[in-house]
């Protein structure tokens, strides 16, 4: 059987080859159209795809999307965020406003430049209106509760428009190539889930999934045996923790739903003690669950990076994501006796959160799927379309799985951009003395790696013993400086 998997075409779009439930073949749009988390229907990586494996369109047997149609989409976050009216309305106000007041006496003096920072206890410049504004609508109260409701409305009037566009985005596509027919659609969380299970090579797991929305959800846990997976839990939207981390990325100047990983290299230099129970005040914890308040009003994360120093806010936020990922997960490894944990989900591009997950004494071993967000979830989605015909699937022993380019192309391209290319064999004792050297090193070898992480075949390589380096490397390669 052959399947074609297509991750939601509202960003990173991904296609995925299955042949007898094996990725032969995976890629995402980025690549070839050279924008980054590039949207809309993957057009040059399918035909990529299908020059690489020879398999001619008309013999692809299904179509694998992790999304329902519009409509049932629009039906399960309608309900969610009546749910959520319901939840606001029964949570009183627990005095944030003296708990920030006594945060800001916790502020440490810091002399140490930050590269990437004018001042290290830099804080987000607003105009007094405007940070009178973030006071009144995001620091609980009557006005913070209705901005919190306004813009779940918001969020889903555009999420419904999105749903139908993408929609209409992918049947055209299908249409015109003859596979509308072949569509198949499936639950967003289950084929992360899928794609974390079935990837890894574990026999049973516990499978985690966080992420923004998808289906309904913002994360689920299930178990998987074998070829079956169970859910056992559902972690309803908008009670999100990839929701809550993009408000931070977007208060703190950078790109919601791109750039949190700037968050996470930029906490590294704050103090996190500073506002976490200022953070962790927003969420109601239980035993196995958790709801956020007022998940969708940005205000509350805005008013602080104008009251306080850039890297304790985004050091706070990074904590008790840790903290709350941790509590949520721990609560199922025990209730199970699982130890061996898979994750997916957006949300786990967060390394530092992976490692304190794996830091959980109860967990013996745990597998991040190496596609993490929605890119990988069409991989997943392509898992559940095969499921009741693979009976035994191999776990992946390599997640190169894009196209790779004969010696000929290779020196092809070299002759056309000007540059003398020179064939060493072998050549990685070459590339270790340019190192050492001081040197940078772009490699480029064999197939692509699949996913968001350059693991060695598309990479820049340079010594790790330089401090400078994250000043004037990153500047060249348009990165901030405050990142790894």
């Amino acid at each position: 059987m052959i399947v074609l998997g297509i991750s939601p075409l509202d960003k990173d779009s991904t296609v995925t080859f299955l042949r007898d439930g094996q990725v032969i073949f995976a890629a995402g749009e980025e690549r070839f159209t050279r924008n980054k988390l590039q949207d809309g229907f993957p057009a040059e990586a399918l035909q990529a795809g299908l020059d690489y494996t020879g398999i001619p369109v008309d013999e692809i047997d299904i179509v694998a999307y992790p999304f329902f149609d519009w409509k049932k989409e629009t039906e399960f976050f309608t309900k969610n965020l009546r749910n959520e009216g319901s939840f606001l309305a029964g949570v009183e106000t627990d005095g944030m406003r003296e708990k920030i007041d006594s945060a800001l006496a916790r502020v440490p003096v810091r002399t140490h430049p930050i590269h990437g920072l004018a001042e290290p206890n830099e804080k987000m410049n607003k105009r007094f209106l405007n940070r009178v504004f973030y006071r009144l609508a995001g620091a609980e109260g009557v006005l913070s509760r209705n901005m919190a409701r306004k813009a779940s409305n918001d969020w889903g009037r555009e999420s419904m428009a999105y749903h139908k566009n993408w929609q209409e985005n992918l049947e055209e596509n299908l249409e015109e190539i003859g596979l509308s027919s072949k569509l198949k659609r499936f639950d967003h969380h289950l084929s992360h889930a899928a794609a974390a299970h079935f990837a890894s090579g574990f026999e049973r797991t516990l499978i985690v999934t966080l992420d923004g929305y998808g289906s309904g959800l913002a994360g689920s846990v299930s178990i998987g045996e074998g070829n079956r997976l169970r859910r056992i839990h559902r972690l309803e939207y908008p009670h999100s923790l990839g929701t809550f981390y993009e408000s931070v990325t977007s208060s703190l100047g950078f790109k919601p739903s791109r750039h949190e990983g700037k968050i996470v290299g930029l906490a590294a230099y704050g103090d996190p003690d500073v506002l976490l129970d200022v953070v962790l005040g927003r969420f109601h914890q239980q035993p196995g669950d958790f709801r956020i308040i007022e998940s969708n009003n940005v205000y509350f994360s805005r008013y602080l990076t104008t009251l306080f120093p850039k890297v304790d806010v985004a050091a706070a936020y990074q904590r008790a994501l840790e903290i709350v990922a941790t509590n949520y997960i721990r609560h199922y490894v025990q209730q199970t006796g699982i130890g061996t944990v898979v994750l997916a989900g957006g949300v786990v591009a967060n390394v530092k959160m992976n490692q304190r997950i794996l830091e959980i004494p109860e967990i013996h071993q745990i597998f991040v799927y190496p596609n993490m967000g929605d890119g990988g979830c069409g991989t997943g989605a392509a898992f559940l379309a095969d499921i009741e015909s693979v009976k035994e699937r191999q776990p992946y022993q390599t997640v190169y799985f894009g196209p790779d380019y004969s010696e000929a192309e290779m020196a092809g391209e070299l002759k056309d951009a000007g540059l003398f290319g020179e064939h060493v064999v072998p050549i990685e004792p070459v590339v270790a003395r340019l190192i050492h050297e001081g040197h940078v090193v772009a490699r480029f070898n064999g197939r692509m790696e699949y996913g968001p992480r350059a693991l060695g075949n598309r990479s820049i390589l340079y010594r790790a013993s330089e401090p400078e380096v994250n000043q004037w490397l990153n500047q060249r390669l348009g990165r901030t400086e405050f990142m790894p």
